[in-house]
């Protein structure tokens, strides 16, 4: 079962079950890039839609922008001056330099990212377990600092001794 949206020049969210688990992936056709979420990184992605496009708006009155936020495990999002997209890649760990972005992910287009919001309601009314998903963080086990930090998913390089937290930065100038 594939259930896939248009947003863009052959660009789709599709929202597919693997191996008994629902996951919402957006690609690009014929390109490796594709960015998959499972569904508390979805619903995170998702929370975090105004924070974006408030950057994109101050982006747009000509401010200096460079938003980076962790939505899970190796993910960020990001928008940056100089840019007209909102990028969704893995980054990785880098012991002299941090957190560094791959080649893993997918640049959404303004056009694609406005396209994608307007779906985002239709997959979750089409998809109840998707809008009934709560984000990690909001799990029993969030609420005492020792649990949450088992976490890979919000704390992906726990093990990299020089990186204690993911980061989530917004600058406007």
């Amino acid at each position: 079962m594939a259930k896939k949206y248009d947003i863009g020049d052959k660009r789709y969210l599709i929202v597919k079950k693997e191996n008994g688990e629902l996951f919402v992936k957006l690609i690009e056709d014929g390109t490796e890039k594709r960015v998959t979420f499972p569904l508390r990184r979805w619903v995170q992605f998702v929370a975090i839609f105004p924070m974006v496009d408030q950057s994109l708006d101050n982006m747009r009155q000509q401010q200096t922008v460079s938003l980076q936020y962790h939505i899970g495990g190796k993910f960020y999002i990001s928008v940056t001056s100089g840019f007209n997209c909102v990028d969704i890649r893995q980054f990785y760990w880098n012991p002299v330099s941090g957190v560094k972005p791959t080649r893993k992910g997918i640049a959404l287009r303004l056009d694609e990212w406005e396209k994608l919001k307007e779906i985002v309601p239709i997959v979750h009314a089409k998809f109840p377990t998707i809008a009934a998903t709560q984000t990690c963080s909001s799990q029993p086990d969030h609420f005492n600092q020792e649990s949450a930090f088992t976490w890979t998913e919000c704390y992906p390089y726990q093990h990299d001794a020089a990186f204690a937290f993911p980061t989530e930065t917004t600058s406007v100038s």
